[in-house]
């Protein structure tokens, strides 16, 4: 899933019900998906996976549909 919607920025569709645990890199998957907002709180993510710029510039995305995102994932990018 590594870049696999990079730069879909009219991308929103419902995704929270993929099964994603075994995914181990999520790498840049929504970069630059400015449109993306919805929850993946149902998301089961292995706190070991790369997720280092998941999100990055996905600008319209709330932090609280995204729970299991730790400080030190860098899921919205550097340093976050």
């Amino acid at each position: 899933s590594s870049g696999m919607l990079w730069g879909a920025s009219a991308f929103n569709q419902p995704i929270g019900g993929w099964a994603v645990g075994r995914v181990q890199n999520f790498q840049c998957m929504l970069y630059y998906a400015s449109s993306f907002d919805q929850d993946l709180a149902p998301w089961s993510v292995d706190p070991a996976a790369q997720t280092i710029w998941m999100l990055y510039e996905a600008t319209a995305f709330q932090r609280a549909h995204a729970p299991w995102a730790k400080q030190g994932m860098e899921v919205y990018g550097p340093g976050t």
